[in-house]
């Protein structure tokens, strides 16, 4: 059984789009049509749509003075001066459009406390005081007599009468939309799609707690009991909470309670003042609607015809009783609100894989409007990551095209691979690394929607927590390598790994960079082993500190002609080096350090493979 406040707020909508169909029918009228006398109260359609839109002004402006604790309007006579403000339908209807939605908004704001509020009007005699109650059900009454006399008149033109003895219902949900906002653009709801962002924002939440859980269609619990220390306390995890939140691009209402029913109990009534304290609960509950509980709503009927809206009234009956007219699940709910018994709820299990996916509210052509798209998906994965104690370390990023855009034979979706040096997590760092990838993307048509995935994610230890409070605001860093790979692509930047070779062009190789496991030693040492061996042999041994170039070339180049030309100055040398000979790659070489006519310091070798008296002149490396 609806409420009166809900039955009014019915009519509020009825009304709005009565009156959107009435004067979208006679803005297909000429001026003359419009204007020109006719059989009625008011002797036109110009004159009868004004009467209506003037009377809303008074009465509407009454209502909200009341609604708001103000004085009456002392000079109500300015709503009629002049009688028809309007000469031309067009702006007469956007006039009336949006007393309409001050009509819809003042309905809403009504309920049981002060659904008989006196509402004063200022009358010719003076003050006279209405109830709420009947001075809306005459604004009702006057817009349907008018309106059928607007209606009897457009008979007599070309245009036909709108039909309007059918009352507003749920399939004309979106012409009462339309009627409150002209320019709504409107879009199929999606039940799917917010399943799965409710499990996004399960999973975001994981990194302040593991206790998790859902309470569809469009709640997340969260157990913060025993994260309240770590994060600073309540109201620095609501603070961290809230930004997230903002950069995830929701909105949201947040309730503390002691039990996960009250929470929801309060977020649904919009109680934002959190109740930590037990002892508080049955109070802080007692004013709340039963309606807003998580019980059969035939319960909640059959209550509130016996005048019991509330939970401290519920709690008052009987429970016996009670018990035997509701359910005993009904009795259990109240329990579980007030903590008597346990609220066992299935935990959240987060995915295994990371899979975001943003739908673009409209198509984008160009990238740097992607890059700032993004950062919602990156949010999302950075709250997984963390949740989860991991890092990414490979990220493939998926544009949707536009289906009518591209030809058959080109793909529907364009893929963007990168991986990272190391495991990282922070949204700054990942951002960054996605702006300059995406930078190189050229879209063969405009993208519609946008997925992210975490194609590979390694442990990723926690950060220590500061010891002052500017340490918990450092930014993030984000390595060179990192952002050279994203900008020059993967296979530019390589790593050097250190091979156990005593020939200079095969002592390293090119590596794979993030290769390497988390907290493996990537640095260019011998093994730990050999070195425990050689320690000694090291430390005597001087040709181990030998020099070595920064840059060695591919190939050694002949120094014959540069060696006759000028004198070079050898600064340090020669070192031997003889291997090779039981692959068939055999050399026999005369390193030195040498200072060339230029003054650049220089590798080169002569070469014995033929002798030790007569070898050619090489250089090998520059020197930084």
């Amino acid at each position: 059984m609806a409420s009166l406040a809900h039955h009014f707020y019915t009519m509020a909508c009825n009304n709005a789009w009565s009156n959107l169909r009435l004067l979208g029918a006679c803005a297909k009228l000429s001026q003359d049509d419009f204007v020109a006398r006719r059989t009625s109260f008011f002797p036109s359609i110009k004159a009868t749509a004004n009467h209506i839109l003037t009377v809303d002004w008074y009465y509407i402006d009454a209502l909200e003075r009341a609604q708001r604790g103000e004085t009456p309007n002392t000079e109500p006579a300015r709503f009629f001066e002049p009688e028809e403000p309007f000469e031309q339908c067009a702006p007469l209807a956007d006039a009336q459009r949006e007393a309409d939605r001050r009509l819809i908004a003042a309905c809403i704001a009504l309920d049981e406390r002060n659904i008989e509020l006196p509402v004063p009007l200022m009358r010719r005699h003076g003050i006279e005081t209405e109830s709420t109650t009947r001075l809306l059900a005459h604004l009702f009454q006057h817009q349907i007599h008018h309106r059928g006399q607007v209606h009897a008149m457009l008979a007599g033109t070309p245009v036909k009468p709108p039909q309007l003895d059918e009352f507003f219902c749920a399939n004309d949900s979106v012409s009462a939309a339309l009627a409150l906002v002209p320019d709504l653009v409107l879009r199929d709801r999606d039940i799917d799609v917010e399943a799965a962002a409710l499990a996004n924002v399960a999973t975001w939440i994981t990194q302040f707690t593991p206790a998790v859980h859902l309470a569809p269609p469009d709640a997340v619990l969260a157990d913060i009991g025993g994260s309240l220390r770590l994060f600073g306390g309540l109201a620095q995890l609501r603070s961290l909470v809230e930004t997230g939140f903002a950069a995830l691009g929701y909105r949201s209402e947040w309730a503390f309670a002691p039990t996960p029913s009250a929470a929801l109990l309060f977020a649904r009534c919009g109680r934002v003042e959190p109740l930590t304290d037990r002892r508080g609960l049955d109070a802080a509950l007692a004013p709340l609607p039963l309606a807003k509980l998580d019980v059969d709503t035939e319960a909640v009927t059959l209550l509130a015809t016996a005048g019991v809206t509330t939970v401290g009234q519920a709690c008052a009956l009987p429970r016996d009783g009670l018990a035997r007219r509701v359910g005993p699940a009904f009795v259990d709910a109240l329990d579980r609100a007030h903590g008597r018994i346990p609220d066992a709820r299935a935990p959240f299990a987060p995915p295994a894989r990371y899979e975001g996916r943003l739908e673009l509210p409209s198509s984008v052509d160009n990238v740097e409007a992607l890059a700032f798209a993004v950062n919602r998906l990156v949010h999302e994965l950075a709250g997984w990551l963390l949740g989860r104690g991991l890092g990414v370390t490979r990220l493939s990023l998926a544009l949707v095209h536009e289906r009518y855009a591209i030809g058959r034979k080109t793909p529907a979706r364009t893929d963007v691979p990168f991986a990272l040096a190391a495991p990282a997590r922070e949204p700054a760092h990942l951002n960054s690394v996605l702006r300059e990838r995406l930078a190189r993307v050229t879209l063969r048509a405009p993208v519609v929607a946008l997925a992210l995935g975490s194609e590979e994610a390694a442990p990723l230890p926690g950060r220590n927590l500061g010891l002052l409070p500017e340490d918990a605001a450092a930014a993030a860093t984000v390595p060179l390598i990192d952002r050279l790979r994203a900008r020059l692509g993967e296979q530019a930047v390589v790593r050097i790994d250190p091979q156990a070779e005593h020939r200079p062009e095969r002592a390293s190789r090119e590596g794979k960079i993030g290769a390497t496991k988390v907290g493996s030693d990537s640095t260019f040492a011998i093994p730990q082993k050999r070195r425990q061996r050689s320690t000694s042999k090291v430390e005597s041994d001087p040709t181990f500190h030998a020099p070595r170039p920064a840059w060695l070339l591919s190939e050694p180049e002949p120094l014959a002609a540069a060696l006759e030309s000028a004198p070079w100055i050898l600064r340090d040398g020669p070192e031997r080096i003889e291997s090779g000979w039981w692959d068939g790659a055999d050399v026999r070489r005369d390193y030195y350090v040498a200072e060339s006519p230029h003054g650049e310091l220089c590798w080169i070798y002569r070469d014995h493979r033929y002798g030790i008296d007569d070898g050619e002149w090489f250089l090998h490396g520059l020197f930084a």
